[in-house]
């Protein structure tokens, strides 16, 4: 009987952002009906890391929290192992009873890299498969301080998130085009039925003091120079200015760049405070969601987003920038919504405020975004795929040593 391929699974974090979300279900996935068995390396925790630890063992390799001062002080003694050395001892089987040498290493991110990093002393001879969910400002970003390029060198297969992630790839690092395996996002969460819809439709709106008859836009993602939330004031402010009802919410985590305060006065200024809610990060999107009648991405650089196809799951039509990543190719030319031209926020409220105008078209291309994610994104059409890819590393290596 053959024994069932043994995986090590890497992220960066577990935060409920994109790439954890897409782990999660991947781990699940390949341990429940992929008959594999698996362990996981995180480089931070995050909320979601009692998930991750609920599917498999999982070692986070340091918490975003500054340690104890006890613990450094007893690490520079040597009274405490080094997370090195702790890892080291994770993964040995010889030291560790629940270990079990791995087959293959999947490497969910560019920004797991720096896992990677210490984790391929301790297995320098198990295949590497790099799922990259960035585009070229993150890539260049990482090439400064975890030196992409050399992980890609010797990576025995590359997933792409997306077509723009494979040409960033192609652009940034000259890779041979058949190392790069394009295998789309997926959808990690279905919408909730129309019952739970229609209520938390009326709740959110009537907490926001939104009528019912106001068209409502919403953005997801963390409050970033890279999801451009700092646009939304500016085209809020544009959209207002039609006289039309409408309101714009942004639900995701604030940064200390991004923040909900800066965006607030932002707003202010512009007049635009009546129609913008900042609803910060929130557990569960469902309710937002429900209360929308758009989805409005202002990405500068989105590789494939997962909050897209979430939204296009509960009908709601895509207005993004050209060129930002993606977006485009699921948007397509105006199947499942709109495009404009890059960071033009004149033009994005100008789609916004027409397809407010016509419902009828804003229905059509919400039901085709709908039907679109359900047929090319699910997990059951995605997640196979890139099971195929590690049995296919794993396999490449075995062969060799034979």
């Amino acid at each position: 009987m053959t024994s069932r391929l043994h995986v090590l699974f890497v992220g960066h974090e577990a935060s409920r952002t994109g790439a954890p979300l897409l782990l999660r279900e991947v781990i699940r996935w390949a341990l429940t009906r992929g008959d594999m068995t698996g362990r996981c390396v995180l480089m931070n925790g995050g909320s979601l890391a009692p998930e991750f630890e609920s599917l498999c063992e999982t070692h986070v390799l340091q918490d975003r929290e500054k340690p104890a001062r006890w613990k450094r002080l007893f690490r520079k003694l040597g009274l405490l192992p080094s997370r090195n050395a702790a890892l080291a001892k994770w993964l040995n089987p010889s030291q560790s009873p629940d270990a079990r040498a791995a087959d293959v290493i999947y490497v969910n991110s560019v920004g797991s890299l720096q896992a990677l990093a210490q984790i391929r002393p301790c297995l320098p001879d198990v295949p590497v498969v790099i799922h990259v969910h960035e585009l070229t400002w993150v890539l260049r970003h990482f090439e400064k301080t975890h030196a992409v390029s050399d992980s890609l060198a010797v990576a025995d297969k590359i997933i792409a998130a997306s077509g723009a992630v494979r040409d960033a790839l192609l652009n940034e690092f000259r890779l041979e085009p058949d190392r790069i395996e394009l295998i789309y996002e997926f959808l990690c969460r279905g919408p909730v039925d129309g019952t739970h819809r229609s209520s938390y439709r009326g709740q959110i709106r009537a907490r926001l003091g939104i009528s019912a008859s106001a068209t409502v836009c919403l953005g997801m993602g963390t409050m970033e120079w890279r999801k451009a939330t700092d646009l939304i004031p500016a085209i809020a402010s544009r959209c207002a200015a039609s006289g039309r009802d409408l309101h714009f919410i942004w639900i995701g985590r604030e940064t200390r760049d991004c923040s909900i305060a800066q965006l607030t006065v932002e707003a202010e200024r512009l007049g635009a405070s009546r129609c913008v809610h900042l609803a910060g990060e929130v557990e569960d999107p469902a309710p937002y969601l429900s209360a929308a009648d758009l989805f409005v991405l202002p990405s500068r650089e989105d590789p494939y987003p997962l909050a897209m196809l979430e939204a296009a799951s509960y009908g709601l039509p895509v207005v993004c920038f050209d060129q930002s990543g993606g977006a485009i190719e699921f948007v397509g030319s105006g199947e499942c919504g709109i495009a404009v031209p890059h960071l033009d926020t004149n033009a994005m409220a100008g789609a916004i405020v027409e397809l407010s105008s016509d419902v009828h078209r804003a229905a059509q291309l919400g039901t085709a975004a709908r039907r679109k994610v359900l047929t090319l994104h699910s997990p059951e059409s995605t997640i196979p795929k890139i099971l195929d890819v590690l049995r296919a590393a794993a396999g490449r290596k075995s062969r060799t040593k034979e």
